[in-house]
């Protein structure tokens, strides 16, 4: 085993004997020159994107005015004033990076952003009449008061971003996401705010944390196709000849209207729609329920405040309202159990946990009595011949005195198309039913049943069929049980086995409940079901 040292003597001998070589040694012939850039490959150049290649220039989401721009990488633009130099015509920024940048002055009505962040910018001042952002971020940008009118922001972030006192005339938000997105005051005629049920196609996230500050905005002739409005805000917002859907009826609450209100189904359920005057809109308002069954005004304990401060606990507590009145007239329950279960869910107040844990175990407390309730429940065995029930979407159910109104008639097309499940059943014969439904779910799920026949099955307390495997319908076995004022299509948690091929992958039929038919809607129904 050599030593440092001998290891050290090895290395100079080596450069030792090397250096009298080329002292003493004969002269090698010169190199030969080599032209590095003749025989190393050449740079292979990022390839230049066309117009056609992005989505700004799509024929399917534009026109022939961006098909024609110019594509420019964000590495192409190292400032503002080449941003505005390039916009003096129609140009398509893509990949940039632009956080923080303080936009003022510029004219951005040329530009389409596509995967650029925007983040903090500052647009004061700016003109963007028909700017177009696609998939980019916008999150913290200041907006304010400034000149949006046909703007168009596509599966782009929006959080946080403050658009207050902004001219949105004409201007489009279709997807993304908008938690703590500000509008307030801005003036938004013949805006259009979108959201698709299908992911990746304009799917919109929720607004959970900050909520979406609408308030006193100009929404005329604006259009609202929006499934979930949860924690937006539109106190003081004037609607005229505004298009609005059923679920946003709650928020809509505190708007006020100045004009025609047009009631819609939305565009995947066959865009029904219903003018409403202003005083149908104020007498819709006044009979739409959307708190819990009791009277918040009048709500005393902990828990009684909790549920009026969540739309789920406050519907729920309709739902069990709703069953347990059932319960009480056909005697499968009294007082006492009620006034019993009351105490417990108290208890769910006085927890020291955390309030999402303390909601949990009220959440918890009414799914175990709707179960008890459920479980005594009559169930339906027979219909007379002719007799015909619908059932839909529990939250689609008004109020019983609300169902004896005209207005309710006029509205009720509406209802039966925003209804994500809805069922249609005819009495045939003894314990025979023609039954006809569909559902949609998420992401472009659905079930399609019927009609068909189905006979009820004493064992299982349901109406099935048993049929071959080689049955096209491929339905198979119980398919739906009635039970008090309810269906159920299917099994109560999980898809939908029963229905075979009748149902996408997940596709499923949820929990429905009885709603009134109106004489003068009793055809539609039958066509609707096919029978």
């Amino acid at each position: 085993m050599q030593t440092g040292d001998e290891a050290f003597m090895r290395i100079h001998w080596k450069w030792a004997v090397l250096a009298v070589c080329l002292l003493v040694g004969p002269r090698l012939a010169p190199a030969p020159v080599i032209d590095v850039a003749e025989k190393q490959p050449a740079a292979v150049e990022a390839p230049r994107l066309t117009a056609s290649q992005l989505r700004c220039g799509s024929a399917i989401f534009s026109n022939q005015r961006w098909q024609k721009a110019d594509v420019v990488s964000g590495a192409q633009i190292p400032d503002i004033a080449t941003l505005a130099k390039l916009s003096e015509r129609p140009v398509i920024v893509h990949q940039a990076k632009f956080a923080g940048w303080r936009l003022a002055g510029a004219d951005l009505s040329n530009v389409c952003f596509e995967h650029v962040d925007l983040s903090r910018t500052d647009w004061r001042d700016v003109t963007a009449q028909g700017v177009r952002v696609f998939r980019s971020n916008v999150t913290d940008a200041v907006m304010t008061d400034a000149n949006l009118r046909h703007a168009l922001f596509s599966d782009s972030q929006l959080d946080g971003a403050d658009v207050s006192g902004a001219d949105l005339t004409g201007a489009r938000v279709e997807g993304g996401s908008f938690d703590g997105l500000n509008l307030r005051r801005a003036r938004m005629r013949a805006f259009q705010f979108y959201c698709s049920l299908v992911s990746g196609n304009h799917k919109c996230e929720g607004v959970e944390t900050r909520g979406l500050d609408a308030r006193d905005t100009d929404l005329t002739h604006a259009r609202l196709d929006v499934f979930n409005t949860e924690n937006w805000n539109f106190e003081g917002a004037k609607l005229d000849r505004t298009v609005v859907q059923v679920q946003q009826l709650k928020q809509l609450a505190a708007a006020k209207a100045r004009g025609t209100v047009i009631l819609e189904s939305g565009e995947y359920n066959n865009d029904v729609r219903v003018r409403l005057s202003p005083a149908e809109w104020r007498q819709l308002m006044s009979n739409w329920v959307s708190g819990p069954d009791f009277d918040c005004a009048h709500a005393r304990s902990a828990v009684e405040h909790m549920i009026c401060g969540s739309d789920h606990l406050a519907a729920t507590d309709r739902e069990l309202a709703r069953l347990y009145r059932h319960a009480r007239a056909t005697n499968t329950t009294n007082i006492r159990a009620q006034r019993r279960w009351l105490a417990e869910r108290e208890t769910c107040g006085a927890k020291p946990e955390a309030k999402f844990e303390r909601e949990l175990c009220i959440s918890r407390a009414y799914q175990g009595r709707l179960a008890e309730l459920r479980e005594v429940m009559p169930v339906l065995s027979k219909m007379k011949p002719g007799e015909e029930r619908l059932f839909i979407t529990p939250e689609l159910v008004p109020q019983p005195t609300f169902a004896r109104t005209a207005l309710y008639s006029r509205i009720f097309p509406v209802l039966i198309a925003t209804a994500d499940s809805r069922l249609v059943v005819r009495g045939v014969g003894s314990a025979r039913v023609r039954a006809s439904g569909e559902a949609y779910v998420d992401n472009g799920h659905f079930c399609s049943l019927g009609p068909i026949l189905l006979d009820f099955n004493p064992a299982s307390g349901s109406f099935g069929v048993q049929r071959g495997d080689d049955d096209p319908l491929a339905v198979r076995g119980d398919v739906v049980k009635f039970a008090g004022e309810e269906a159920l299509v299917g099994p109560p948690d999980g898809y939908n086995d029963s229905l075979g091929e009748a149902c996408s992958a997940r596709g499923r039929f949820f929990r429905m409940v009885q709603i009134t038919i109106p004489v003068s809607q009793r055809r539609a129904v039958r066509k609707m079901a096919g029978f």
